[in-house]
């Protein structure tokens, strides 16, 4: 098997989606740090009462920042990952998995998917499951491979 180009690092950080999960609890816990720090010292029951409040409010208004922000920070930068990783992909195209149990493996695409996702070949179970299915970012296009057995 013959690859166009060795999957990196970020591809691999990207298709496990670091990213997301670091932008989606990240921000709303520096929100809660800093409403922490803006606090004055715990002198009374009432007063970690009211920590507590604040910092759930930070939580909630921290992750739906991120939420929404994200939308307009994350998608492109996903968007180009894709591109980069070949996309757009076609039925017919051999990628290789970046992510999962089936990490590096080489198979077939099969089927385009709802938003921008496609389906491979898997196997049987897989397909039955809906577990074949893969955004542009966790799969690499490979030129000149057979299919992995």
């Amino acid at each position: 098997m013959k690859s166009q180009m060795k999957p990196t690092r970020l591809q691999y950080f990207f298709a496990q989606k670091w990213p997301i999960n670091i932008w989606l609890f990240g921000i709303p816990l520096l929100f809660a740090y800093g409403m922490w720090l803006s606090l004055e010292p715990l002198s009374h029951w009432m007063d970690l009462l009211r920590v507590i409040y604040y910092i759930v409010i930070a939580l909630l208004l921290g992750f739906f920042m991120a939420l929404l922000c994200g939308w307009f920070i994350l998608s492109p930068i996903y968007y180009d990952r894709g591109l980069k990783n070949g996309a757009p992909f076609r039925e017919g195209d051999m990628v290789r998995i970046l992510v999962g149990p089936h990490r590096d493996r080489i198979v077939k695409v099969y089927a385009m998917w709802q938003g921008n996702t496609v389906r491979v070949e898997l196997g049987d179970k897989e397909k039955r499951e809906f577990k074949d299915i893969f955004s542009p970012a966790q799969l690499l296009r490979e030129e000149n491979a057979e299919q992995d057995a």
